[in-house]
């Protein structure tokens, strides 16, 4: 049998490079038909033809994404086993990170308390490290996410009493005290302050029967000092619990992006509106986004009184549709722009923090806006490890 080595390929769409794999071989691409998106194709395997895609993960190192299937050498406790053992995957330091880095090492030392469940030393991996790779849909094509799949996701709520209280915001925790969402979604426009956060769920309708032990009261608003509203700008905020969360299989922080460098593609996930003046998502929904250029979005949104001086590309970046209606909406504000973590195993990175949009959501050619969370991280790391 003559072994055939994979070939470079680049991707008709966007201009990516990757490697030719089966289809088989490459979990986003499985992933992406999801979307109605498919793969551009390299060829035909032989008589079968069996199509051969252009895989844009094989251009990287895809380990992280892939995971360990070795048993666990540990104990089994209460049916969790702890996520690593010998044959566990190296974690690589991004190059542009310092070793110093708290938000890195804290990404690390989270990772670390990472216990799934287990059957007979097999741990179970789907959907806790997106093994399988679901996906925010906003406004059309969404993707329900599974049972704790993203389980830094938090659901923000407005209101004295809990059983009261109603849903604003989106939010993603991001230590055992802390949960990252945008500064506009700290009170309501009516000025009643955030109070809740919940933990967790999956189910909108489920977030007045939420167990108490996945409920927290907020303690502390933190706004990003230079957040002015109604201005857009440094649209970021840090929401202090009033009692520490006790990390588990579906609820654990996600890691903050440090490097500003931005994917192609990226994800929003959040329980807003469907599209223009449509109900809330029942279930936690998940969108693939695509980056859309500085100098594109800039024309898109010129000067408005809460973007005076136009859209900052320091502070502020876009990502839109790719012909189909993909958008976030009314309800996904504070929620993550995030991605799956290539050097961490096991966890998501958050890239942005969905900001805004235009007043119709869900139109194909017009971006949302979303705060740039690496321009962000040492003011972040001052107030959550400080």
């Amino acid at each position: 049998m003559v072994a055939v080595k994979s070939q470079e390929c680049t991707h008709t769409d966007n201009g990516q490079k990757g490697r030719c794999v089966n289809m088989e071989g490459c979990p986003t691409a499985i992933r992406d038909l999801k979307f109605n998106i498919h793969p551009h194709i390299c060829s035909f395997n032989g008589t079968s033809k069996i199509p051969i895609i252009c895989c844009l993960e094989e251009a990287k190192n895809i380990t992280a994404i892939l995971g360990p299937d070795a048993l666990t050498s540990s104990m089994e406790d209460q049916g969790l086993c702890p996520l690593f053992d010998s044959n566990a995957p190296n974690n690589t330091k991004p190059k542009n990170v310092p070793e110093t880095s708290k938000a890195w090492n804290k990404c690390l030392e989270y990772q670390a308390k990472i216990k799934l469940p287990c059957k007979d030393g097999v741990k179970k991996f789907w959907p806790y490290c997106n093994k399988q790779l679901g996906l925010i849909i906003v406004g059309g094509g969404g993707v329900d996410a599974e049972k704790d799949e993203f389980p830094h996701m938090t659901l923000l709520m407005y209101g004295k009493k809990s059983i009261r209280s109603f849903f604003g915001c989106g939010g993603s925790l991001i230590s055992e005290k802390y949960v990252l969402t945008a500064g506009h979604c700290t009170a309501t426009s009516r000025g009643i302050p955030v109070s809740f956060a919940i933990f967790g769920l999956l189910h909108f309708k489920d977030m007045h029967s939420a167990p108490k032990e996945n409920v927290r009261g907020i303690q502390k608003i933190i706004k990003h000092p230079e957040f002015k509203p109604p201005s857009t700008y440094h649209d970021i905020a840090l929401l202090e619990l009033d009692k520490e969360v006790v990390f588990s299989p579906s609820i654990r922080p996600a890691c903050l992006q440090v490097e500003d460098d931005f994917e192609h593609r990226a994800y929003a996930s959040g329980w807003g509106l469907l599209g223009y003046r449509q109900q809330n998502a029942d279930i936690l929904q998940n969108i693939p986004l695509w980056r859309v250029a500085d100098e594109v979005c800039s024309a898109k949104y010129l000067t408005h009184r809460t973007f005076i001086n136009g859209l900052d590309n320091d502070t502020q970046i876009c990502y839109g549709d790719d012909g189909i209606v993909r958008d976030t909406c009314s309800g996904d504000s504070g929620g993550p722009l995030h991605i799956i973590n290539e050097n961490v195993f096991c966890t998501h990175l958050i890239l942005g923090v969905t900001s805004f949009g235009k007043y119709r959501c869900g139109e194909v050619g017009t971006p949302g806006v979303y705060t740039k969370v690496p321009h962000y991280v040492p003011w972040i790391e001052s107030v959550v490890w400080p």
